[in-house]
């Protein structure tokens, strides 16, 4: 009887969350069919969950996530192993299907996690670098 009902709290505990990468859409303008408007994207019900007192909303959904090994205005340090304070903006190129797209606001086509990345098999790592001589970013539309 224990064993189920530890196996009923791990598939409630699991179920509830519905994605990896949330924000916080406690704000967000609550639709009659139970949809959530937040910062001009619609979430369903099936893209939203509530921890605690908040409902979080699954961004990757709706935006391209990437993941970013420091904060905004930081860059990470090989040598000293962490991130540290640069006056170097973070402004990699991003093309749409045919050509660089200047001046735009790269967060608003891809949403950013902040962490150092354990990359699977199907994910590489690209240093800051690579981003502005190899490697560039696609706007895609959802």
């Amino acid at each position: 009887m224990l064993k189920l009902i530890i196996l009923f709290l791990l598939v409630s505990i699991s179920v509830c969350e519905v994605c990896d990468v949330s924000i916080d859409i406690t704000n967000g303008t609550l639709l009659r069919n139970g949809d959530i408007v937040h910062n001009d994207f619609k979430y369903t019900k099936n893209e939203y969950f509530k921890r605690g007192n908040s409902i979080r909303g699954c961004i990757c959904n709706k935006k391209r996530c990437l993941l970013k090994c420091c904060p905004f205005g930081y860059g990470y340090d090989m040598r000293l192993k962490e991130c540290v304070a640069t006056s170097r903006a973070f402004e990699p190129p991003v093309y749409d299907n045919y050509a660089n797209l200047q001046n735009i606001k790269i967060t608003e086509y891809f949403h950013f996690n902040f962490s150092k990345p354990r990359c699977a098999t199907d994910e590489i790592r690209v240093e800051i670098k690579q981003v502005f001589t190899d490697i560039h970013l696609t706007k895609v539309s959802w």
